[in-house]
């Protein structure tokens, strides 16, 4: 009877200890999923920042090239104003040009 008596005392210490184990080992497993979900989520708003950030430059850069193209349009209209001024396959003589400005 003795021997049953220090059998349950030690299955019962045993089981305690397992029991403390596994509140250990949960509340590490809580702490690690919480210090993972903080980075995810430090992970995730700075690659939103950088995200905003490249179409923030991408969206001036269109605007710049679309003022470069507009002003090569302009330019462009402007050669073609000249050149259609000029003698059809330089043909007409000297007097027929028209006057320099």
């Amino acid at each position: 009877e003795d021997f049953e008596i220090a059998l349950r005392a030690r299955r019962t210490a045993e089981t305690q200890a397992d029991e403390e184990r596994r509140a250990g080992l949960e509340r590490e497993i809580a702490q690690r999923r919480a210090a993972a979900d903080r980075s995810a989520q430090e992970t995730i708003t700075a690659a939103r920042t950088e995200a905003e950030r490249l179409v923030a430059q991408a969206r001036d850069r269109v605007n710049e090239l679309a003022s470069v193209r507009s002003t090569v349009l302009n330019q462009l209209s402007a050669v073609r104003s000249i050149l259609d001024r000029v003698p059809n396959a330089a043909s007409a003589s000297i007097e027929e040009w028209p006057a320099r400005d």
